[in-house]
């Protein structure tokens, strides 16, 4: 990209953010009309939306770099850094019926391991003994992700 495009990108995003400080302006203003309120949150909301979006296209990307390292960390410019994890695979056993589950795993580890939604507790697990993990690694799991979090 060239210096021109670029200032003008960067003037394009500074007006950007002085339209969208306006609409939290309004949207804050205690005298301000409903209507002028409604459309401010409108665009806050798409706004924050379209960037999410993008900002977890960037994440999926760092994870297809990172892939193949438990850890790898990305420096970005300011003293900013993104921290890409990879995740073990997690059993699926919200699609068990919860009979079928407790046959497989126990009534005990089934109540210490499986929450009430149908859900593992991957943070007790992750601790649990190994036996305890030989019997989760019995079922299909999910495919394994990567967790991308960002600092500054």
């Amino acid at each position: 990209m060239g210096f021109v495009q670029q200032s003008l990108s960067l003037t394009s995003f500074s007006h950007r953010g002085t339209i969208m400080n306006q609409y939290l302006e309004t949207l804050q203003d205690k005298n301000a009309p409903l209507g002028a309120k409604i459309e401010a949150s409108v665009h806050l909301w798409n706004e924050a939306h379209e960037s999410l979006k993008a900002v977890q296209q960037f994440k999926d990307t760092l994870s297809e770099m990172s892939s193949g390292s438990p850890v790898r960390t990305w420096r970005g410019d300011g003293g900013t850094k993104a921290v890409v994890t990879a995740m073990p695979q997690i059993p699926k056993v919200d699609t068990y019926q919860r009979e079928d589950l407790v046959a497989l795993l126990g009534e005990e580890i089934y109540d210490q391991y499986i929450a009430e939604s149908r859900t593992l507790r991957y943070s007790l697990v992750k601790e649990a003994p190994q036996e305890v993990l030989d019997l989760f690694q019995q079922l299909p799991c999910k495919p394994a992700k990567s967790q991308v979090k960002f600092y500054s």
